[in-house]
């Protein structure tokens, strides 16, 4: 068995391959040494979510560092307060296929993205981002051509730094 200084060179080498075999297959994608996704736009922070060859042809929209200001919150010190929020969402969406039509309607429209999470925050007081992000993968899915939601939602203005949460939901696989 490798020392755990060996096994962690070995990993740091393996992300570095696999960063760089990511860019020559394709500009826009490399994993990370935490295995976590980024692309040319700079929209980091979502995990590999085994999207592989195998599965069926997909498209990615996202939304990334959209900033709301919001009262959410669990503790008493977050009633009566704002608080800035972010939101990063990427939905894998089924292929578009090129139309002459060129119109917003044959496409899943980045205003879904915007207008779920607008929908959310005006309406019931949330005191969870948990909560947050699992309504709004459930308003995102009940898009038939979304096929996953890959959401983060961070607090910025509650620590140093951010806190949140980040989830994953796909659609519901018929049997």
């Amino acid at each position: 068995m490798p020392s755990p200084e060996r096994a962690g060179a070995f990993f740091v080498v393996r992300a570095i391959s696999l960063r760089i075999r990511a860019r020559l297959d394709g500009p826009c994608l490399a994993i990370d040494e935490m295995g976590v996704m980024n692309d040319a736009s700079g929209f980091t922070g979502f995990e590999n979510t085994g999207v592989d060859a195998t599965m069926e042809p997909r498209d990615r929209i996202f939304l990334s560092n959209h900033v709301r200001d919001f009262e959410i919150g669990a503790y008493p010190d977050e009633f009566g307060v704002t608080q800035r929020v972010r939101f990063d969402v990427m939905l894998d969406v089924r292929r578009f296929e090129i139309t002459d039509d060129d119109e917003v309607a044959s496409i899943v429209s980045y205003d879904l993205i915007v207008e779920s999470i607008n929908d959310l925050i005006d309406g019931r007081r949330i005191k969870l981002v948990e909560t947050l992000a699992e309504r709004l993968a459930v308003l995102l899915l009940e898009e038939k051509r979304v096929i996953a939601a890959h959401i983060r939602i961070e607090k910025l203005d509650r620590v140093v730094g951010s806190l949140g949460v980040e989830i994953t939901r796909t659609q519901p696989v018929a049997l």
